[in-house]
Formats: C-alpha cells, sequence, structure tokens
C-alpha cells in the first residue's frame, strides 16, 4: 500500500489481512479427523487463488508489454483466508518477470519443495504453467486431504514430481467428481504442455 523511510529505516505498509492461512486451514481438518475440505469451500478458494493468478500472468507494463510474473511459491501458507471469507495471494518474494534487469544464479531452484514444478526442478524454463502446477497440489489437498507425493514409498520427493508418481485423487477419495480427478491429474501433468495452459482454463 505504501512505501517509506523512518531515518535510515526503510518500509513497507501491507493489507493486514485477520484470518488464517490455507496451512493453517489444513492442518485444523486434517486434526479433526477430515480428509480434506468440503468440495464447495475447497473450490471457492481455488477458484479465487486462479482468478489472482490470472490477473497476474496477464498484467502489462506502461508499454503494453507482458510482464510475464509467475509467482512460483504458491502454498497453503501463502493464501489467507480472511474472516469475512475473502481469499488473498500473498509472498510474491521470489515472483519471476521477465522484464527483470537481473536473474538468479544458475543452477538455484526457486520456491517451496514439493511445491516446485518439474521444469524448475529440472533447471528448465518456468511459466505459469508452474502455476498451474502448484494449483493442482492445492486442490489435491483441499479435496484429499494429503500432499499428492506422500503416498509413494519412493524416498526421493523430487523424482516422484518429475516423474508424476502419485494416487490420483479418486484413488485416495473415490467419492471425488471424475471431472475433477481429471482437472487435477492435468494440472499434475509433468510436462507444461499436458497442463492447462493457462488459470483461464480452470475459471
Amino acid at each position: 500500500l505504501d512505501l517509506g523511510k523512518t531515518e535510515e529505516t526503510h518500509y513497507l505498509v501491507m493489507e493486514y489481512v485477520r484470518g488464517p492461512t490455507l496451512g493453517a486451514i489444513l492442518l485444523a481438518a486434517q486434526r479433526g479427523g477430515l480428509k480434506g475440505l468440503p468440495e464447495k469451500p475447497a473450490l471457492g478458494i481455488a477458484l479465487a487463488v486462479a482468478e489472482a493468478l490470472d490477473y497476474v500472468h496477464h498484467r502489462r507494463d506502461e508499454l503494453g508489454r507482458p510482464l510475464g510474473i509467475v509467482h512460483r511459491d504458491l502454498t497453503p501458507a501463502n493464501v489467507v483466508v480472511s474472516w469475512d471469507g475473502a481469499v488473498k495471494l500473498i509472498a510474491f518474494g521470489i515472483a519471476k518477470a521477465a522484464t527483470r534487469v537481473y536473474e538468479t544464479r544458475t543452477g538455484v531452484v526457486k520456491g517451496t519443495y514439493g511445491y516446485i514444478a518439474p521444469e524448475g526442478l529440472r533447471g528448465g524454463t518456468v511459466d505459469l504453467r508452474a502455476d498451474v502446477f502448484a494449483i493442482g497440489i492445492l486442490l489435491y489437498e483441499m479435496l484429499v486431504g494429503t500432499h499428492p507425493f506422500d503416498h509413494s514409498d519412493e524416498p526421493n520427493l523430487v523424482d516422484r514430481i518429475v516423474e508424476a508418481r502419485y494416487k490420483k485423487p479418486r484413488e485416495v477419495r473415490p467419492d471425488l467428481s471424475p471431472s475433477l480427478d481429471r482437472l487435477i491429474s492435468r494440472c499434475l501433468a509433468p510436462h507444461p504442455e499436458g497442463r492447462p495452459a493457462s488459470m483461464r482454463e480452470l475459471i
């Protein structure tokens, strides 16, 4: 909301959101013996996050050039649900924009392990479909109650993600609709080409 300086200290003024993170909500549901969240609120949260990301992904600068912003750290800890029902996407600290004048060191992986898209783990080019992958994980966690890549005996988390080794949502939660099962599976495709091309396809 604002940027200022007091003596030698710079500060940012940001919105204060009264409410828990999605991570806290999922943890409370787990402790209450629930397998995920009810479908309606889960899809409402996912829709709000997808709309926020769609807005960010399609932002342009003052000359009309696409900014090419990718969040790259979409996790339950970075989604806040206010007590009045508003859903806020936070933590754009490592977001990548195509117009940045600098780049991170080669080989440095940015994001939270378990939510980084396979191409990011491989050191490849990351675009908005990396956020599509991450929202697929959020949908899985909200609707199934666990992280998709926790259902394997394979010890290496990175290998599980890169090779898309996980149980389909309906294998864990049989009452889930086939259409949601297909949507989540498309989002979790190991290669960007297999995922929805943008958040607008999810909305």
